[in-house]
């Protein structure tokens, strides 16, 4: 049995794309800054410890590497979330494509032979 092409696949393809692409910033950001916000409880341990231990945690750190972490973050799902967007194009172009260069359906009543014993191009006469 032939597998037919069915453009709703496409679309329903495509719209998966796009919802994953507004989802992926959201989740690197996120993920990325609370690596960023634990890195930071490091480095803000280390300055504790070597300046005087019964001194508070400082929360620059904390602040700092959660910003930073979470920059990165944001700039790397920009870029994957594109990424899918640009799949996502491409991917209703090849279906615009094909649908725009479809031969189209000869009538029902003309039968299936019709349109190929029409003449495209008629002959001169000389």
């Amino acid at each position: 049995m032939p597998i037919q092409y069915d453009p709703a696949i496409i679309q329903r393809f495509a719209n998966r794309l796009y919802a994953k692409a507004r989802t992926v910033i959201f989740l690197y950001t996120f993920i990325i800054g609370i690596a960023g916000l634990f890195l930071g409880g490091v480095v803000s341990e280390v300055l504790r410890d070597k300046a005087n231990k019964d001194a508070e945690r400082p929360f620059y750190p904390f602040a700092i590497g959660g910003f930073f972490f979470g920059w990165i973050g944001f700039l790397i799902g920009s870029e994957r979330g594109f990424s899918l967007r640009l799949q996502a194009q491409t991917a209703l172009c090849q279906k615009q494509i094909e649908l725009n260069t479809r031969s189209p359906q000869a009538p029902s009543s003309a039968g299936p032979h019709s349109a190929m014993e029409e003449d495209p191009m008629p002959k001169r006469r000389s």
